[in-house]
């Protein structure tokens, strides 16, 4: 029953799981003295991490954006014709979508941390922000990439005679 709910919401269930894991760390971070743990990982290596964060989330949104392009190339062949003509063809959009939009916010999220966020002051609510982010952009990803092989399978399967 949870994996037929999560196979109709998945962008729905994987943002919340996001939030839910955020929220885990963030109870982590302020409750449970995991502000200290993330102070002496972070000492130091803030502008590297951060600027690694912005430039690899970027790399990924450029990514996507482009697999978008190439999907809106392919979707008038004959093979996607399947796709086209099934209800869930809004979703293919709304996933493609929904990661340019978690990429994007994990891009601007490492360029504020890169911007704000200092060793000699650190803001704490930044890096929770860069973690949901990160989280939500990470399973936004992972099902752009599930989308684009099943995309990639349609149109590269032998033509039937």
């Amino acid at each position: 029953m949870i994996r037929r709910f999560w196979k109709r919401q998945f962008l729905l269930v994987e943002g919340a799981l996001a939030l839910l894991l955020t929220i885990a760390f963030s109870i982590w971070y302020w409750v449970f003295g995991g502000a200290s743990a993330t102070s002496a990982l972070l000492g130091g290596n803030r502008a590297a991490l951060y600027g690694t964060m912005a430039s690899i989330s970027g790399s990924l949104l450029g990514f996507v954006i482009t697999s978008t392009s190439i999907v809106i190339g392919f979707s008038a062949s004959d093979r996607l014709a399947v796709v086209r003509e099934s209800q869930q063809y809004p979703m293919l959009w709304r996933t493609f979508s929904a990661s340019i939009r978690a990429l994007a916010g994990a891009t601007a999220a490492g360029l504020l941390c890169l911007l704000l966020d200092r060793d000699s002051a650190p803001v704490p609510w930044l890096v929770v922000l860069l973690v949901l982010f990160v989280l939500l952009s990470l399973l936004r990803l992972g099902r752009t990439i599930w989308a684009l092989e099943n995309i990639i399978a349609l149109v590269t399967r032998p033509m039937p005679k």
